[in-house]
């Protein structure tokens, strides 16, 4: 596969990517172009499946590097493309450390089962190391016109708003889920860099309060109808007790499954929406993003039948859709993008390159 030079425009007279208009909030914001096709990528995710498999999985890191260097080079920001610079082999370096340990894991607990505990309480501890690790390599092999992102999380924060934050929403049944998600978009927004420069948030608790509000009200009327549509139909004279048929209690964890998923979905947009309209990077860049949270539940849901319906064969153009409808719906408006460009060029040559070969932790907007 031949990548696009991600530092040079596109050569005179060549037309640049077009992607189906979404709407931006002023004629100064620009969308993410993205010029990819389900049929292109079908091509290169058939060969990197058929080359994993012949390689017992082995090929696999430089697969997902083929199919993160096929999005990221047909991603267009004002002409340029992203680039993806991890290999196959820093991939495959991260990969046989996890392999070691999970069977070191493996053969330890079965000769002595009560290490288990010991194991799984040495996993939690070292979890936000780890998530900080994956992040900051994801965002050092991302880059836009030669300057890299960055992550600059710390132990601690990650601790909370990744592994403790979701645990209190659960507890707090479902009342601190807004604060959660305020804390956790935010944390993961302005924990990256682009070059030297932060990315800022500035965003209201409340209109979290409201998206959840609308994320959760219909997904709680498909679930509850769902729940009384099913016991309706179940057998009136069969398992009979005093307290109705027992078959609606066993229905109600089903229920409880979809609601969760149907909000994960729609609230999930509605915050991506909350952040991006919000979020800025210093004086040189802002962001808008106009996903509609019930059209996303349609790409969503469809794409999960489409895949099942065509034993996965449809897994790339889902992929695409998927990718298509984000890029889309998402703009930026960049203030003298040449010079800020150059002034992070500048400064990060005081850095040096320090990369974690640690990949695989998939947390994101």
């Amino acid at each position: 596969m031949t990548d696009i030079d991600a530092t040079q425009p596109l050569p005179e007279g060549a037309a640049p990517p077009v992607s189906p208009p979404a709407a931006s909030p002023s004629p100064d914001f620009q969308n993410i172009n993205f010029n990819g096709t389900g049929k292109e990528f079908f091509g290169i995710w058939i060969s990197n499946l058929f080359l994993s498999i012949i390689t017992l999985g082995i090929y696999s890191t430089w697969a997902k590097v083929r199919r993160m260097k096929y999005f990221y080079n047909n991603t267009f920001i004002e002409d340029f493309s992203l680039n993806y610079h991890a290999t196959g082999m820093q991939l495959l370096k991260g990969r046989i450390v996890a392999i070691v340990i999970l069977v070191v894991y493996s053969i330890i607990t079965t000769m002595i089962p009560i290490t288990a505990i010991l194991f799984s309480l040495a996993f939690l501890v070292a979890a936000p190391w780890i998530i900080n690790r994956s992040l900051r390599f994801s965002a050092r092999m991302t880059s836009w016109r030669n300057v890299r992102l960055n992550w600059h999380g710390t132990y601690l924060r990650s601790l909370v708003y990744f592994l403790l934050a979701p645990m209190i929403s659960v507890l707090s049944l479902g009342l601190l889920v807004p604060w959660v998600a305020r804390n956790y978009y935010r944390y993961y927004a302005e924990g990256h860099s682009f070059g030297v420069e932060r990315f800022v948030t500035n965003t209201k608790l409340s209109d979290y309060y409201k998206g959840f509000f609308v994320g959760a009200v219909l997904p709680a009327i498909v679930a509850f109808a769902l729940w009384l549509g099913l016991s309706t139909i179940q057998n009136p004279y069969a398992m009979q007790g005093p307290y109705g048929n027992p078959m609606q209690y066993q229905l109600i964890p089903i229920c409880l499954v979809v609601f969760f998923f149907l909000t994960q979905i729609i609230y999930g947009a509605i915050c991506r929406n909350i952040l991006l309209r919000n979020m800025t990077l210093g004086t040189a860049a802002e962001f808008n993003s106009t996903m509609k949270p019930f059209q996303w539940l349609w790409i969503e849901l469809s794409n999960a039948f489409a895949i099942v319906f065509s034993l996965g064969l449809l897994i790339p153009w889902a992929m695409v859709r998927r990718y298509k409808y984000l890029s889309d719906n998402t703009s930026i408006n960049l203030k003298d993008s040449a010079t800020f460009v150059d002034e992070q060029t500048a400064a990060m040559g005081a850095f040096g390159e320090e990369f974690a070969d640690l990949d695989g932790i998939e947390i994101g907007i």
